[in-house]
């Protein structure tokens, strides 16, 4: 009952020293989805050392050059290392286009394009990676960007021993056939899964912005969500030049959080001005909302349910 988060890059639109592009690799039960591909992804990828196995999904926010550059690049090394897998990549509209051109022209990953399938954000709804269903929504930014809900299915609840045995259900693979939400007989008696288990547990819900000025579908997709990830692309007090530029400031994170209600809020997506005073921002940010962090490149989360606080760091 758990997403784990690494964070690729944690920068917002022009190069900065030692930090890359925005991105992010979501994973539950060995399933993986990465969240937008700018230069130098695929390195930060593989240095990570998450590895391939069981990534089922891309998603590009939107068309910005910081968001989308590396993906041509990254299926070309899925093709050198002779990766067998098979992808789908949601994306605006014109992300196939620009994909199968890169790579027709360059004569390079033609082979993983086949195993490719290119699905538009606007119209693909719901879809699901492993256990994470995953929901795309419209954000305020420059061009059309979209954010993604990622949320664990519901699982079963949890199992009561003593009930089992005062029902005379015997310890072994019927506890288990119950536990996966199967009836079971038993000398003509039938049990089932309601008689032994209690309500059903939610799953971790995550909320992601990507590029976004503050956002009433942000708010509305993150009512009371385990964790927001919120873009912090300026410093608190440069509102106005932040939304011209369809982006927030920490401040602005801070607030969509606490009037969704989440359990907790990361701040990432830094621009240059942010960035000269990220040691800070995380101490005064908790001063407005205590369980907020502040991410950077490499740095490793795991967002749970049914725990408090809900947000565990592991980098």
């Amino acid at each position: 009952m758990a997403i784990r988060i690494k964070f690729l890059g944690t920068a917002s639109g022009t190069p900065i020293s030692g930090l890359f592009p925005a991105s992010a690799l979501f994973e539950d039960n060995g399933k993986k989805l990465l969240i937008d591909c700018g230069e130098g992804i695929q390195y930060q990828l593989f240095r990570s050392g998450v590895g391939l196995r069981g990534l089922e999904a891309v998603l590009i926010t939107h068309m910005h050059g910081d968001h989308v550059l590396g993906l041509p690049g990254f299926l070309m090394t899925l093709s050198l290392l002779r990766w067998d897998g098979k992808l789908v990549i949601y994306g605006p509209k014109e992300l196939e286009g620009f994909v199968t051109f890169t790579l027709k022209i360059t004569r390079s990953g033609l082979d993983v394009l086949e195993r490719t399938e290119f699905k538009e954000l606007d119209s693909a709804g719901t879809f699901s990676v492993g256990d994470m269903m995953v929901t795309p929504f419209p954000v305020r930014h420059r061009i059309r960007a979209f954010g993604a809900v990622i949320e664990e299915r519901s699982k079963p609840g949890r199992f009561n021993v003593d009930r089992a045995r005062k029902l005379g259900i015997p310890r072994g693979p019927l506890w288990g056939e119950l536990q996966r939400g199967r009836s079971v007989v038993i000398n003509g008696v039938e049990f089932k899964p309601e008689q032994v288990l209690g309500p059903p547990r939610r799953g971790a819900k995550v909320v992601y912005t990507g590029d976004s000025a503050p956002s009433d579908s942000i708010i509305e997709r993150a009512q009371g969500a385990d964790c927001l990830i919120h873009d912090a692309a300026f410093p608190k007090g440069d509102e106005e030049e932040a939304h011209a530029f369809g982006h927030s400031t920490w401040g602005d994170a801070v607030q969509a959080a606490r009037t969704a209600g989440v359990r907790s809020l990361i701040l990432f997506n830094f621009g240059g001005k942010a960035v000269s005073n990220i040691s800070k921002i995380g101490s005064e940010a908790r001063k407005e909302f205590q369980e907020t962090y502040v991410a950077n490149d490499l740095w490793e989360c795991v967002v749970k349910a049914e725990e408090t606080p809900s947000l565990r760091s592991d980098g």
